[in-house]
């Protein structure tokens, strides 16, 4: 019994190493949350009953769902170490948005005989509560809108939300109606400029982008633009940034995945594809956010790439059918 509990204990100092590794910019704000400390307890559970899962899952669903975990106490933390404490919602969704992707893929590994009921009741109500949690957080932000019509992550928000619609016009009529009130607002700069990226007004995206301060983003409207040499500055700088982050346990696929795209649009594909293929042995599934990305442009049409793709698809397809055969 003392040794499972110590393994257990090295688990999950391993997993507070992991998220903290992950939240930048800490001021510890977040572990006055109630909602975050429950979301390590979820951490910690998650990789204990893992533990037991087949070890030829070790990269596939041990993976995928040990990273949805870490990506809602991950996301919590981000929200509340940002500068302004009013910068929840967006997060926050995140965190929601994971919640959701782990308890699909419980129901995964209950299918497939991974999970007793026991642990399944246990990991419902723990994820339960912090759904409740996180919900009434945003629900109090989102009252805040129509009390403070300047309220700057509220209005991102909304922005951000018309993107993922694909309503562009009505994400920069947001745009432009919010930065008259507020001009110098970097969450609202940062939407602001995707929606005019997303558009095809790359001199407007530079302006955003400049003023917000986001260099990859930058970097890719200066390379679109003709002025490679002011790119390279911007991405070598990201790229050392994101290396020092994985040299110090940084697990997140999207890591990977940027540098993947910041090698794809200096057309050093060799490299890209590393990084690439580092992504997806990372648990990496989403295929159809690298089919039509803009950052992966350049690689679009390499049969090396429709070939990693749908090894990707075909993953999540054996997923399905290995869910189908065992209901």
């Amino acid at each position: 019994m003392d040794h499972i509990s110590e393994n257990f204990e090295k688990i999950k100092t391993s997993c507070l190493m992991s998220v903290t590794s992950e939240i930048i910019m800490i001021s510890k704000p977040h572990k006055d949350l109630d909602v975050w400390k429950k979301s390590i307890d979820l951490i910690s559970k998650v990789y204990e009953i893992t533990m037991n899962f087949p070890q030829y899952e070790k990269f596939g669903i041990i993976s995928q769902m040990r990273r949805s975990a870490v990506s809602i106490a991950s996301n919590i933390g981000e929200d509340a170490a940002r500068q302004t404490k009013k910068e929840f919602c967006y997060f926050l969704y995140l965190a929601r948005g994971s919640l959701s992707e782990l308890d699909t893929q419980f129901e995964i590994s209950k299918k497939l005989g991974y999970v007793e009921e026991r642990n399944m009741e246990e990991i419902s109500e723990l994820a339960i509560r912090i759904d409740q949690m996180i919900t009434g957080l945003i629900k109090s932000i989102k009252k805040s809108i129509n009390l403070q019509p300047d309220f700057d992550f509220a209005n991102r928000l909304l922005i951000g939300c018309y993107i993922l619609q694909e309503n562009n016009q009505k994400a920069i009529e947001h745009s432009q109606k919010f930065l008259s009130i507020n001009p110098n607002s970097p969450g609202v700069l940062e939407w602001a400029g995707h929606t005019a990226l997303l558009s095809g007004n790359y001199e407007q995206a530079q302006e955003f982008y400049q003023k917000a301060n986001l260099p990859i983003y930058l970097g890719y409207v200066y390379w679109k633009t003709g002025k490679q040499d002011e790119a390279r500055k911007l991405f070598q700088k990201s790229l050392n940034l994101y290396k020092a982050k994985l040299d110090q346990g940084y697990e997140i696929p999207d890591v990977s995945y940027l540098i993947a795209c910041i090698h794809t649009i200096q057309g050093d594909k060799e490299e890209a594809y590393e990084w690439l293929r580092k992504t997806i042995d990372a648990g990496w599934g989403f295929y159809r956010r690298g089919l039509i990305d803009p950052l992966l442009e350049n690689l679009h049409q390499d049969d090396q790439f429709k070939q990693m793709m749908e090894q990707v698809k075909q993953k999540i397809d054996e997923m399905r059918k290995r869910i189908e055969e065992n209901e």
